[in-house]
């Protein structure tokens, strides 16, 4: 016991990792699974595949940092029944459960829908659905896959929580249609009624089906927007979806991250971008579209961006014509991309500006392949080029960022909302 009594003394982070290395849990498939990034980061450590010992936590335990420990539940890494238990007899446990991994994750493996566990993933989810409905202070959801049968309750229960942050995942984006056919996956007006909830601030959305089916006619902008998000992050296959949501939170979005975007009107992606006055962070990564005209046109527009994170040939458009208020101004190389065609634009970019450029930090995250003398060259031109404009150049470590990347999961909820990703999002 002395033990136990000298263990609640640690410090809440110190004992939160401890924990992490005792339990047992599947951390690298959750590594993979979350590797798509977005605004919300759960920890690794907390995952358990034996709730047995954070219940027996939970139960010895009186301390600030034990209550911690059960602040963040991962369902896919727990037994439900177990848990189910333990948050609907012991409500002062439930209480303390601030967020929530839930849904069918880890079944990437399988092709077609299992009928023979048709039923068993109905009960997870039934049972999912009543540890829900227990722990009412829950603040941050990320959902993934659910029966279609349960759907209508699911979001019944949604929506009598006070969600801060509200994570829609489809991690089996790769599956048969058999899948698609079988689970829940949020129609854009169900989308639309979770923005509007009152206390959301934060809506990352990683769907990769295409909803048309649902219809996504994109609705007149509203007058007076009820929305109250100020961090949307989209990973979409479907613009006219990604265009309604930006319409949606125009008027109160503060950080916009857009992963894997689809191909859509350069016309119309301009347009929606130039209505988002209130926007000081945007990050464009892995956005697939034909040309990068459309970006252009939209800063002006937008008063108060100061960061901006994108593709190399996106930060020639920005060094071109960067707003008055960009001071920070990030690239990446892409995979496979070869640098000698974007690092010549922005030496061009850069050697048009004839006086001290504005930006406090420019930032090239380069790739490892198809990096020659020639290339490096180039660069180092650029470093010079931006020097004698007043602003140093930095070249982040590959490795430095994944490890900056592995931190970011450690996440300690009881003493600051959910990490949003910043200048480092690469």
């Amino acid at each position: 016991m002395a033990l136990l009594s000298l263990a609640q003394t640690l410090p809440p982070e110190l004992l939160t990792q401890i924990f992490g290395w005792l339990i047992e849990g599947s951390q690298k498939r959750n590594a993979m699974d979350r590797s798509v990034g977005g605004l919300v980061k759960f920890p690794i450590s907390s995952c358990s595949d034996d709730i047995r010992t954070v219940a027996l936590v939970c139960r010895k335990w009186r301390s600030p940092a034990q209550r911690a420990l059960f602040r963040f539940i991962d369902f896919s890494c727990s037994d439900l029944d177990k848990l189910a238990a333990v948050v609907t007899q012991k409500s002062n446990l439930a209480a303390e459960v601030h967020a929530v991994c839930a849904g069918l994750v880890g079944e990437m493996g399988t092709d077609y829908f299992p009928k023979s566990r048709s039923r068993q993933y109905k009960t997870e989810g039934e049972t999912a659905c009543r540890i829900l409905a227990a722990c009412g202070n829950i603040k941050h959801v990320d959902l993934r896959g659910f029966m279609r049968e349960l759907h209508m309750r699911l979001l019944g229960i949604l929506d009598s929580l006070d969600l801060e942050s509200l994570t829609l995942s489809q991690g089996w984006w790769l599956w048969n249609e058999t899948w698609r056919a079988r689970l829940w996956f949020p129609s854009p007006n169900d989308i639309t009624v979770l923005a509007q909830k009152p206390s959301l601030r934060i809506l990352d959305l990683r769907l990769w089906t295409d909803p048309a089916r649902h219809g996504t006619t994109l609705p007149p902008r509203p007058i007076n927007p009820t929305s109250f998000v100020t961090a949307l992050s989209l990973a979409l296959h479907d613009a006219t979806l990604a265009l309604r949501m930006l319409h949606e939170v125009a008027d109160t979005l503060v950080i916009l991250e857009i992963f894997l975007m689809c191909r859509s009107q350069d016309d119309g992606t301009t347009s929606v971008l130039a209505t988002l006055r209130k926007l000081e962070r945007l990050v464009l990564k892995g956005v697939y579209l034909t040309s990068y005209e459309w970006l252009a046109p939209a800063l002006p527009h937008l008063p108060v961006l100061r960061h901006l994170a994108c593709d190399v040939m996106m930060g020639v458009v920005a060094l071109q014509s960067p707003p008055p208020s960009l001071t920070h101004l990030a690239c990446i190389f892409l995979p496979l991309q070869r640098p000698h065609v974007p690092l010549r634009a922005m030496v061009r970019a850069a050697g048009m500006q004839t006086s001290r450029l504005q930006y406090k930090s420019v930032s090239i995250n380069i790739a490892h392949e198809g990096w020659d003398q020639d290339a490096f060259e180039l660069l180092q031109e650029l470093t010079k080029l931006l020097k004698i404009r007043g602003v140093e150049l930095e070249i982040p470590s590959r490795f430095v960022e994944e490890e900056r990347n592995a931190r970011r999961y450690l996440w300690f909820s009881w003493c600051a909302p959910p990490l949003l990703s910043g200048s480092d999002w690469y």
